[in-house]
């Protein structure tokens, strides 16, 4: 920035923000530098802050990446498993098991509410 000529260091300092990461342009704006100086180092400081903060929490209990590439496997779960079917009955069949006390389910003669906590 010394050879673009007379730029005022307010305007130094607000181009240089300007340019940095997110992360690090709103750390040096919450400190309010009044010169490059102080910009570039308030900059560093949170940089280097952030860059240990990263691989702290990497080494951290966790393993080594594998090198290469890699299978994906996806296990497979069922929901049918855990779920019994459901019937998908017409209006005209819900309406008849209401008149007959019949399950919504099942063909046991029960309350509607308390079918389902038999059937399944």
């Amino acid at each position: 920035m010394s050879h673009v000529g007379k730029i005022s260091i307010n305007h130094q300092v607000s181009s240089f923000v300007s340019g940095l990461k997110e992360t690090i342009r709103t750390y040096v704006q919450v400190a309010a530098p009044l010169t490059l100086t102080e910009a570039v180092g308030l900059a560093k400081l949170h940089e280097t802050k952030v860059l240990s903060q990263k691989r702290t929490s990497f080494s951290i209990g966790s393993r080594p990446l594998p090198i290469g590439p890699q299978p994906i496997t996806v296990a497979k779960t069922s929901v049918r498993a855990s779920t019994p079917p459901v019937k998908r009955l017409t209006g005209t069949e819900m309406q008849i098991r209401r008149e007959n006390g019949l399950c919504f389910n099942c063909d046991e003669k029960s309350a509607p509410c308390i079918a389902a906590k038999d059937c399944f």
